[in-house]
């Protein structure tokens, strides 16, 4: 009795996980170019969080150089100048990194291209 009950129980969350998964939105990615990375210093002359700069056809992103995951901080590795690829998400942004996976990081700040 109690095997099915459990095997009942593991089978509804599987299909309820499943069900979020199909509702997420896919992400719409843009190709984008790196156009270079800096850095903010504290008055230590410490850096305290680099920048990277991420230019597509509409917007200019600037995002942090490292992407949190739920155990440890990952330092992003772009190329300056070279092409990548970005997908917004709320206030996150996905980016491919060199090494081709995709990172999410917080967006810092939108900077509108001139036409």
């Amino acid at each position: 009795m109690r095997k099915k009950l459990l095997l009942l129980v593991l089978t509804v969350a599987l299909l309820v996980s499943n069900a979020f998964v199909a509702v997420a939105k896919p992400l719409q990615w843009q190709d984008a170019t790196v156009l270079a990375g800096s850095g903010l210093y504290g008055s230590s002359v410490q850096l305290i969080h680099g920048v990277y700069l991420i230019k597509t056809d509409k917007v200019t992103y600037a995002i942090p150089n490292y992407s949190r995951g739920p155990f440890m901080e990952r330092w992003l590795v772009l190329t300056a100048g070279g092409p990548t690829k970005v997908a917004l998400d709320g206030r996150n942004i996905h980016i491919l990194d060199a090494e081709g996976k995709d990172r999410a990081v917080r967006l810092v700040w939108k900077i509108a291209n001139r036409p």
